[in-house]
């Protein structure tokens, strides 16, 4: 199940966590491709997506843009 809840999240890193929640919602609202959704306070990535997962994993990558780019982002 590749999901996470946002209260679970919460719960773990407090105030912290607040700024994850934002970046999942604004990704979800983002992707015009159907891999990923916010529902219920769950961000979910869709069974369906799975073999792209690392595609969504990239967009909450904050070192990604920062590294020299020597591979594809989704390897």
């Amino acid at each position: 199940d590749y999901s996470f809840c946002f209260t679970e999240l919460a719960d773990l890193f407090g105030p912290r966590s607040q700024g994850l929640v934002e970046l999942a919602e604004r990704i979800a609202r983002d992707d015009t491709d159907g891999l990923c959704e916010v529902s219920d306070g769950l961000f979910k990535i869709e069974h369906d997506a799975w073999p792209f997962a690392r595609i969504v994993a990239a967009r909450f990558d904050a070192w990604l843009e920062l590294a020299p780019r020597q591979y594809s982002k989704a390897v």
